[in-house]
């Protein structure tokens, strides 16, 4: 068949599906087989520019001509996001059931930048986000050790130009190299608009904190179809509040009661402290005694006042610090997507394709610092009376005050973009796509304060004498520290900045070898050449030891890979794909995969697929620094046994720096990276049956599991210092001149680079439903999504034992990964409206153990309870007023239910809630509008 018949015959094809498909579309009478037809006429000339696009799936580089569903994809259309009503590209992809263990937003303070991720299958690390099939550049602050942000941050993606999200639930090593051991997140962006569209959203949450709205503009002109030629712009705008505990006091109220094995406890978090404003008073009988009685104004007419904790025996209160600090942070957000489209002769299209976005994210998230008085205080200070009236000796009495005030602010910008320009086409039966491209992610960590902030220029020393009676009143509007204070703020300054960068070529083509039974055997070869950079500035002079001062990393990717299907029936295909990848640092490695699907019957159909994966340590993680850098702090203490003494002699020896071990202080933490690191690799293995009686209606369900070994992760602590002996390369001394934020040359210390050294192990089942009922009065539509873990666990050394985090917090990693996700969206539409029910649901889990007091007989013991599941009602509804204008309401968490109780912190800013699992924006009203001319 020639070429211009073949374009002809599609024609013809697709005329009559689509006649077909409206015929049905008005009517449920089947036509019958004896109805005559007028003759078509087939003429045999080439349309000017008509092109027809083959289809291309998310795991597979072979173009076909139909979808097979050999792999399982989930995608998300543009209306089917719509139905959510979810506002941006980082709520539409962490709310899909199969993701867990992700960074959000209220996490900004614990990840030291606005980073948000997808994590499939609660794999973040082995998770692939790309954009029209292409890579972008990876969070721009990556890290050297300790938790990674090697993925792509999501929060500078707009939503507004979305056509489908396409997530495909197993490892793709074979065809897209390292990050995708757990499968790939593909977004596909709309290539063509036609004239203006303009949108506006307003969000607002109860009580009115938190509020913002989302905004943007959309241009397009021409059809590359029928005009040879397609060019469209958007633009992209939102902006919202900051969320403070005040905000959501049930996750701010820094104590908790809850029952545990049959008893009631009571557990307090962190933030609560005995400095006050106005300060208070503690008696102390001599500078070794830590003992004594305090008073402050937080107490009165014998109770605590709103926002403060019982301090018990005492006529004092402790200041609960969490109302101040910041849930989530106020953003701002501006996004851009240019594309256009040219046919050119023969078939072939030349396109360029911009993608930008700058995000600011402000957090409060830092207490004011604490400082206390020396003794011996003057009569006429503010304080001496008081402390007589409370009856305490003023000569052996400090003061104990922090600022009442907003809390200090941290701040994360980031700037990320992506130029691309390519062709596709066909040439020579060879259907093939080429595409150039330049990825950039700039992330800046911002902070008031941007030196040691100290209250020595207004009078007031840390641990000196003063008379400032000022310490003794409220900060309101008539006290003169709070304008003192307010220009010790400092400003947000830059304290780090951190680049990377792709450059990037990829290439691959594909086409049909020969005909088996009238099925086609199909081949696709393709390229994957990239050099990928990372810059890191430090530029916070206090900080140059805490954290690497600079670096400057490079590595080139050169990848070659190939697919081959071949059609053993009729109903029963195979694919099999392989990919050699060589790093500059790294050496190379090869990955294997073969996939399957045998349609049982027209409505049976079953699907399976084996393969090996890997993840390439980021080019950060490889670079070794001249010294190491202090990253954290232990929360367990040396002891200085025998075995740890010696390890401090041999240090000294060999250093020249005296050495000093502490019994029972908390040892820092050196890291660096390490030039050592090798990939992780993976086996994966999926199984799944689709059963679709009718085009109305799929279910589908896909076992899957997964083993990653050689997992890129740090010694335990635990470890380290539990067998001193067997882990001694991992003790050092802090080095000569590290004198700031308390670090003490030769002071013994851990050193936890990052190695290869575990094992993952994931299992689970993937559910999906889809079903549609066209009746007299409109269209019911069902979809169902869910999750469910069989297993999850970890080892952190090859020799340990595996620890699981399924349904239960795992205190060595920190994650719980809940036994099942699940979200269900059901509605009726009209012609002119539609209106959707959501539920989203996460079960419950055993949560993290904690130290809590007994209610019964006041003991202190470490105790864990089960947190309850949780589940929240959403509705959308819309209504179309002709074909310009769209008008959108929307209820987020219809009956307002709390987060349940928890204790596995994600946030430093919150305890009681799991904000990974449970947001807390609670009830929030949504309106709508979009206009088209």
């Amino acid at each position: 068949m020639s070429s211009h018949a073949l374009i002809n015959h599609n024609t013809l094809c697709l005329t009559l599906l689509s006649l077909s498909a409206v015929a049905h579309a008005q009517t449920d009478t089947p036509v019958p087989l004896s109805k005559s037809y007028p003759p078509v006429e087939v003429v045999n000339t080439r349309l000017e520019y008509r092109q027809f696009e083959k289809v291309e799936i998310t795991g597979s580089s072979i173009v076909r001509k139909e979808q097979t569903q050999a792999l399982p994809v989930h995608i998300m259309t543009r209306e089917d996001i719509r139905r959510t009503g979810l506002k941006s590209i980082t709520e539409v992809v962490q709310s899909m059931p199969l993701m867990g263990n992700f960074v959000e937003t209220s996490q900004i303070g614990m990840v030291a930048g606005g980073y948000s991720n997808a994590a499939i299958h609660g794999i973040p690390t082995g998770t692939l986000v790309l954009v029209d099939g292409l890579r972008l550049a990876p969070f721009g602050r990556a890290t050297m050790v300790g938790p990674e942000r090697a993925s792509v941050d999501l929060s500078t993606l707009p939503l507004a130009d979305i056509e489908r999200i396409e997530v495909l639930t197993d490892g793709a090593s074979s065809l897209y190299g390292t990050d995708a051991i757990a499968g790939v997140v593909n977004i596909i962006l709309r290539k063509e608009r036609k004239g203006f569209e303009i949108t506006a959203d307003y969000l607002r949450p109860g009580g009115g904190a938190g509020q913002g709205w989302v905004s943007s503009i959309g241009w397009g002109k021409g059809q590359l179809a029928r005009d040879g030629y397609s060019l469209m712009v958007t633009a992209e705008v939102s902006k919202r509040q900051e969320l403070l505990g005040t905000d959501r006091l049930y996750a701010s109220a820094a104590q908790y009661e809850f029952e545990a094995g049959g008893q009631r406890y009571a557990a307090t978090g962190p933030y609560h402290t005995v400095f006050t404003s106005p300060a208070t008073l503690r008696e102390r009988a001599s500078i070794t005694n830590t003992t004594g009685r305090f008073i402050n104004q937080l107490y009165q007419n014998g109770s605590c006042t709103e926002k403060s904790l019982s301090f018990a025996g005492q006529a004092a209160c402790f200041r609960n610090a969490y109302p101040s600090l910041g849930i989530y942070p106020s953003e701002e957000n501006q996004r851009l997507h240019a594309r256009g489209e040219l046919a050119l002769s023969h078939g072939h299209t030349a396109f360029t394709d911009l993608l930008v976005g700058h995000t600011t994210a402000i957090q409060s998230n830092n207490w004011w610092p604490v400082v206390r008085s020396a003794y011996g205080l003057p009569p006429e200070s503010a304080a001496y009376p008081l402390a007589q009236q409370a009856g305490l000796d003023p000569a052996n009495t400090r003061l104990l005050w922090m600022p009442d005030l907003p809390a200090l602010r941290s701040a994360s910008l980031q700037t990320n973009g992506r130029l691309t320009t390519g062709i596709h086409g066909e040439w020579q039966e060879w259907h093939y796509r080429s595409s150039a491209y330049f990825a950039q992610s700039r992330a800046l960590s911002q902070s008031e304060n941007f030196g040691d902030l100290n209250y020595s220029s207004i009078g007031i020393p840390y641990d000196g004498v003063w008379n400032n009676n000022n310490v003794m009143l409220p900060l309101n509007a008539s006290n003169p520290l709070v304008g003192q204070l307010e220009t010790l703020r400092g400003g947000l300054k830059t304290d780090s900045m951190g680049t990377t960068r792709l450059y990037g070529l990829q290439a691959n083509t594909s086409r049909t070898l020969a005909e088996i039974d009238g099925k086609d055997v199909m081949l696709s070869l393709g390229i994957d050449l990239r050099t990928e950079t990372s810059q890191f500035r430090n530029q916070k002079p206090e900080t140059q030891q805490i954290g690497p001062a600079q670096f400057d990393a490079k590595r080139q990717v050169q990848a070659v890979y190939g697919e081959l299907q071949v059609p053993v029936t009729q109903t029963w295909e195979i694919n099999l794909g392989a990919r050699s990848d060589r790093y500059s640092d790294l050496g190379t490695t090869n990955n294997a995969k073969i996939f399957s699907r045998w349609e049982i019957t027209p409505a049976w159909s079953m699907r399976g697929s084996m393969g090996t994966g890997f993840r390439g340590p980021s080019v950060t993680q490889t670079q070794l620094l001249g010294n190491p850098f202090v990253w954290g702090q232990s929360n367990l203490s040396l002891s200085c046994n025998s075995q740890q003494q010696t390890i401090v002699n041999n240090l000294s020896a060999s250093t020249g720096v005296t050495g000093t071990c502490n019994s029972n202080a908390l040892p820092y933490v050196l890291g660096n990276g390490n030039p050592d690191l090798k990939p992780e690799k993976s086996t994966q293995f999926s199984w799944g049956a689709a059963f679709m009686p009718h085009r109305n209606l799929r279910l589908s369900a896909d076992l899957w599991a997964v083993q990653i070994r050689d997992t890129i992760n740090y010694v335990s602590d635990e470890l380290v210092l539990s067998y001193p002996e067997r882990y001694a390369a991992n003790y050092r001394l802090i080095p000569a001149g590290f004198s700031i934020n308390g670090l003490t040359p030769g002071s013994l210390a851990l050193y936890l680079p990052q190695q290869n050294l575990g094992v993952t192990e994931k299992s689970g089942i993937d559910f999906e439903a889809q079903w549609r009922h066209p009746g007299e009065w409109g269209r019911w539509n069902f979809f169902a999504q869910a999750t469910y873990l069989l297993h999850s666990r970890t080892k952190s050394t090859a020799d340990a034992e595996f620890r699981s985090d399924l349904g239960r917090h795992d205190p060595l990693t920190g994650t719980v990964s809940p036994r099942l996700r699940m979200r269900m969206i059901g509605g009726f539409s009209r012609e002119n409206w539609s209106t959707q029910l959501i539920m989203n649901h996460t079960s419950s889990y055993q949560d993290a153990s904690i130290y809590a007091t007994s209610l019964s007989d006041g003991t202190s013991n470490k105790v864990s309870h089960r947190v309850a599941s949780f589940t929240t009602w959403d509705m959308q509804a819309s209504k179309a007023i002709g074909r310009q204008m769209d008008l959108r309401l929307g209820v987020r968490n219809v009956f307002n239910r709390p987060a349940p109780l928890s204790f596995a912190q994600t946030s430093s800013q919150v305890f009681g809630a799991n904000t990974i699992y449970s947001n807390l924006w609670g009830r929030s009203l949504e309106l709508g509008m979009t206009i088209r001319f």
